[in-house]
């Protein structure tokens, strides 16, 4: 049975930070207090992984969700509402 993480927003962006600093050895690197960097430090993060195994399913879960949150809150454009 799948276990049920319930975090808030502020709490998956902690959590995934800290888990991909642990991952690449650099946990002793210190997570900015503002959000907009500590989003900023996650996308960087994020990019500069390489695909490994090492994560474990709940990470991948938490982030899935994180990432949903945020789509939901910046909303989706549509082409028709583009101005040429």
């Amino acid at each position: 049975m799948k276990e049920v993480i319930v975090m808030k927003q502020e709490e998956r962006l902690d959590f995934l930070i800290k888990e991909l600093l642990k991952e690449a050895g650099s946990d002793n690197i210190k997570i900015p207090e503002d959000t907009h960097s500590r989003k900023a430090m996650l996308r960087g993060l994020m990019n500069a992984r390489l695909p490994q195994e090492t994560l474990n399913e709940s990470f991948f879960r938490i982030q899935d969700k994180y990432l949903q949150e945020e789509m939901k809150a910046k909303g989706i454009t549509k082409l028709s509402s583009l101005a040429p």
